[in-house]
C-alpha cells in the first residue's frame, strides 16, 4: 500500500481477496505478525494518477468494500484505499462488513 500511494496508484478493489499471505523463509514459530508476508494483488482496477490531487470518477470495486465517493458516483482519489483497508480490519475483527447491501442501491441506503 505504502508503495501504491508513493507512486500515485489507487488500487479501487481491496478486499480479503486480494491480500496475500505467505509465511516468510526460515520462519520456525508461525505465529508472529514478523513471520509472515503480506502483499496487494489483482491490479486490474488500480488507476495510475499523476498526482495526489487528481481525481477519478469510474464506478468500479467490490461494493461491501467500496468507500462512499465511489458507490455515490462522486470524484474521489486514493483515499478510496483507506477506506476499504478500514472495511478489511472491520471484518477481519468481526467477522462481517460494517454496511451491508445486496445491490449499490442498498449499500446507499446502509452508508
Amino acid at each position: 500500500m505504502k508503495f501504491m500511494n508513493q507512486h500515485n496508484v489507487v488500487h479501487r478493489d481491496l478486499k480479503i481477496e486480494n491480500i496475500l499471505v505467505k509465511t516468510k523463509q526460515g520462519s520456525s514459530k508461525k505465529e508472529s505478525f514478523e513471520d509472515f508476508e503480506f502483499k496487494v494483488a489483482d491490479l486490474g482496477l488500480a488507476k495510475a494518477v499523476t498526482s495526489h490531487e487528481d481525481m477519478i470518477k469510474t464506478l468500479c470495486g467490490t461494493p461491501v468494500c467500496m468507500a462512499p465517493e465511489i458507490v455515490a458516483g462522486r470524484f474521489y482519489n486514493y483515499k478510496v484505499d483507506v477506506w476499504s483497508v478500514g472495511t478489511l480490519l472491520f471484518h477481519l475483527l468481526t467477522g462481517t462488513y460494517p454496511f451491508k447491501g445486496r445491490s449499490i442501491e442498498e449499500l446507499k441506503q446502509n452508508l
